[in-house]
């Protein structure tokens, strides 16, 4: 029996879709499978569409349409892949996305879990802290996230963006990711010859009484379009990018798409989490990242030698181990192992 695969996929291209969900679609599309990308639908539009396929692809199951969706793909005699990207048991309260994933969310997505035949996950941690659910009867895989170099080609900067004069260091993130700036407010602070940037957020509590004094910095309004967003970093030619993550059981499963994101534009990933070949190049402590920053802004010749070789050094890491051709011999494998089962 040939492969014909379901894909539940989302029309805009923001940062799961782009990771999770388009490397599935590239490889099927390449490899010349049948597919089909199916959105919001009713359970006629379900019951006219699953007869055609024998498996479906999901990624982040959580509402009632996605379980009835499973749940109708499973009678059918459909394979179930759902693919997670965040472990959205342990968002913390001060997330704002802590109350979206409710209980009755999670008992949606445990729901949608128990009917799996496949479950690929971005993260060691993440597969570690799923594989627990004694519920869960199928296979648990990590696939990690990566640059889609099908789309962004294999070019990378052939050395890091910074030449001379102030340091430009971005932050990026929405108001999801606030806990963790401050978390860190006693780094983002004024400084001479340090240039702030802050693309998705306006950190206006980091010049109050209780967070800090920062007034001078640019900010970047939130670009929905991952591609968009791309583009845009690159043609900046920021030289650091500081994404740095409160630590808690939430932010351990997260992967390394800040890092990657910065090393394909040219920028150094301060403290940017997720991609344990990079740990050993960060400071750790608030002390050591302190003079990490005030070195960079007093030009220590030294220093800076050392951020371009380990960029360099970053770059070939990430050539190698997180980029989507590299990972897609191990998607159809999984794929395959699931069909037979």
């Amino acid at each position: 029996m040939s492969l014909k695969l379901l894909i539940k996929g989302d029309e805009e291209c923001r940062a799961p879709w782009f990771y999770r969900v388009l490397p599935i679609l590239q490889m099927v599309q390449r490899s010349g499978i049948t597919h089909q990308i199916i959105g919001r639908g009713s359970q006629i539009v379900y019951d006219n569409n699953l007869p055609c396929f024998n498996a479906l692809f999901i990624h982040l199951p959580h509402t009632k349409e996605d379980y009835e969706l499973i749940e109708r793909a499973a009678k059918w005699g459909l394979k179930i892949w759902i693919d997670l990207d965040d472990n959205y048991w342990e968002i913390p309260p001060l997330n704002r996305a802590h109350n979206f994933f409710d209980k009755d969310r999670l008992k949606i997505i445990d729901n949608c879990l128990r009917l799996a035949d496949l479950i690929t996950v971005s993260t060691d941690p993440l597969n570690e802290y799923i594989s627990k659910f004694n519920f869960i009867r199928c296979p648990i895989a990590t696939v990690n996230n990566a640059i889609n170099d099908f789309v962004l080609g294999e070019f990378f900067p052939p050395s890091w963006n910074y030449q001379a004069g102030p340091i430009t260091i971005n932050w990026r993130g929405s108001e999801t990711h606030v806990p963790d700036l401050l978390a860190y407010k006693w780094a983002f602070t004024k400084r001479d010859n340090i240039k702030w940037q802050f693309w998705g957020y306006d950190p206006r509590l980091l010049n109050t009484k209780w967070y800090g004094s920062l007034d001078e910095y640019e900010v970047k309004p939130y670009e929905k379009s991952v591609l968009d967003y791309f583009m845009s970093f690159r043609r900046a030619a920021t030289d650091v990018l500081f994404v740095p993550l409160d630590y808690n059981t939430f932010n351990i499963g997260k992967s390394g798409i800040a890092a990657m994101e910065a090393v394909w534009a040219g920028v150094y990933p301060l403290c940017c989490a997720g991609i344990p070949e990079f740990a050993d190049f960060f400071p750790r402590t608030e002390n050591e990242i302190g003079r990490f920053i005030d070195g960079l802004a007093g030009g220590d010749a030294d220093l800076i030698a050392l951020c371009n070789e380990q960029y360099l050094h970053m770059v070939e890491i990430v050539k190698e181990k997180y980029l989507v051709s590299g990972w897609e011999q191990k998607r159809f494998e999984l794929l395959d192992k699931m069909m037979q089962s």
